[in-house]
């Protein structure tokens, strides 16, 4: 029978005790109208092709929310082998605009339980075969039989990528409560329904990817930001830590810059004349190298503008042009 089968495979990590109270709940097969649906894409088909086999336990429950007319999407399913339970569940929601994963173990939890203020929280063993079996501490639901999963998004995500879920935890009574749930074609496709209503992505590798761009995006929107601190303004602060490698004069910025390189424009001398009058460096444009800042066009503050003439400026301040 699988429910030996799966006792045997996880002695080793740490879910033997689960295997010892009850047996497994004998599961009834129910006819999805939508079994003959459309694979998934390649993740499906590869599922398919690896188990032979299509999940028919996942039902779907839609509403809207009545004061904002948002829908409301749960997917759910009892787990395939149980011990310590007459039954366990998986809930996966979208609650409007809001994801959660909720496992009712179908016993009242105890012995462990830890009270914080108004959250109860527990200790839960939970694997994702192949992967080695990990602790975790969830949150208590409110009737004090279910397991809140958090965070959620990461849970359903390792989920489709699993052959089987195996979950363990102890009843009020001491016993423990173990379960186990087949992964296999209609996770995905179920799951997607509360993925997309909720707006996020499934598939791990595509949420990767999408979390990697919208990274680059954002460090690009806020260099582009911290760059525009820096031209076509008079930089003052920090003027007094320049310096020169290869002969290029940079001056030392905070974060989140590291060194601002001078164009061409002003000379060591100028620099220095400019902070002992209190002036700053005007640049006309900048670009970022790495987590370095390059400035053009660089000039002593009043320079130009119409402040003073600009020949005569410049021989007070000493300024030459020394190219980048």
């Amino acid at each position: 029978m699988r429910h030996f089968a799966m006792c045997g495979s996880l002695v080793g990590a740490g879910l033997l005790a689960a295997c010892g109270g009850g047996a497994a709940t004998p599961q009834i097969p129910v006819p999805d109208p939508d079994i003959e649906a459309e694979e998934a894409g390649a993740r499906t088909t590869a599922v398919v092709a690896r188990t032979g086999v299509r999940d028919i336990r996942w039902y779907v429950s839609r509403g809207r929310r009545a004061v904002d007319d948002l829908e409301n999407v749960v997917v759910y399913r009892s787990a395939d082998d149980v011990s310590g339970s007459a039954d366990v569940v998986l809930y996966a929601r979208c609650l409007g605009d809001r994801t959660e994963v909720e496992i009712d173990m179908g016993v009242e939890l105890g012995d462990d339980v830890i009270s914080d203020g108004d959250v109860r929280t527990k200790r839960v063993l939970v694997r994702f075969v192949p992967r080695d079996v990990r602790p975790v501490v969830f949150e208590v639901g409110s009737t004090g039989r279910s397991l809140v999963v958090d965070p959620p998004l990461a849970f359903l995500r390792d989920l489709v990528e699993a052959d089987s879920v195996a979950v363990q935890t102890v009843s009020r009574r001491g016993t423990a409560v173990f379960a186990e749930f087949v992964v296999t074609a209609l996770a995905y496709e179920r799951l997607s329904v509360v993925s997309e209503t909720c707006g996020w992505i499934l598939d791990p590798i595509e949420a990767v990817r999408a979390e990697t761009e919208r990274q680059e995006a954002l460090l690009e929107a806020e260099r582009a930001e911290v760059l525009e601190t820096y031209v076509g303004v008079p930089i003052r602060d920090g003027i007094e830590r320049f310096g020169v490698e290869y002969d290029e004069i940079f001056l030392d910025l905070p974060a989140p810059v590291g060194r601002a390189y001078l164009g061409f424009g002003v000379s060591i001398s100028a620099v220095e004349v400019a902070v002992a009058q209190g002036r700053g460096i005007v640049c006309v444009s900048g670009v970022w190298v790495g987590d370095e800042i390059v400035l053009r066009e660089c000039f002593i503050e009043g320079q130009l503008g119409g402040e003073a003439d600009s020949g005569a400026v410049g021989e007070d301040l000493g300024v030459d042009s020394v190219g980048r």
